[in-house]
């Protein structure tokens, strides 16, 4: 069974074990294999949930190969393009540039149906610990060499990994592995702060001791 194949027997199962979601689904995972399988590091992105009040049911990694739209998608995308060229200066590269990057990697989220602008961390909490068993398992499906999470509250990895290391990055932020994954505690897409800001430190941390001597 091929990486397809076995995502989408992943989201017919889900469906079975949270009823609630029928109908109002938002898929996830690996943008463009093609293109993630050669990328090193491999690098998942973790966030809360997609935004869409309505509760639609799509495609969140159709969405993301489809263009750049919003500041969620922008943001990780500059992530994305820090991460595969070494963090250069990021306003001369072009949106091609860092659509092309975010193509190369995956994004999940913890809540696999639409919410608000504001999450609502109880609801999120309760989704978390329902999905626990299958979002463990679509993370070692998609094999990241690195997870970036876009959660909001540190606690949250807690509940995800039971046994992940953590630690200092010495920026505010912490840091682990789980399963021989690098694992950053970082800000949602959506925060609300200068994009460079988020996007040096970042760099800061990419390039700290702390970070380069995770195992």
């Amino acid at each position: 069974m091929n990486y397809a194949q076995a995502r989408q027997a992943l989201f017919q199962r889900w469906i079975k074990a949270v009823p609630e979601y029928a109908g109002k689904l938002i898929a996830d995972g690996i943008i463009e294999e093609a293109l993630f399988q050669k990328q090193q590091p491999k690098v998942l992105f973790i966030t809360k949930e997609a935004n869409d009040p309505e509760q639609n049911q799509w495609d969140l990694t159709d969405w993301l190969r489809s263009g750049l739209e919003g500041q969620y998608a922008h943001r990780l995308s500059e992530w994305a393009y820090g991460i595969q060229n070494d963090f250069p200066p990021l306003e001369p590269v072009s949106l091609e540039d860092r659509h092309f990057a975010l193509r190369h990697t995956a994004v999940i989220t913890l809540k696999k149906s639409g919410g608000g602008a504001q999450a609502d961390h109880a609801v999120l909490k309760q989704h978390l610990l329902k999905n626990k068993p299958l979002l463990l398992e679509q993370i070692h499906l998609i094999k990241p060499d690195i997870i970036i999470g876009g959660i909001g509250k540190s606690f949250y990895w807690d509940l995800l990994f039971d046994d992940w290391a953590k630690r200092s990055s010495g920026y505010d932020l912490a840091i682990g592995t789980w399963k021989g994954i690098k694992v950053i505690d970082f800000y949602h897409p959506s925060y609300r702060v200068p994009r460079v800001m988020q996007y040096t430190l970042l760099a800061s941390i990419f390039r700290s001791d702390a970070f380069e001597l995770l195992r």
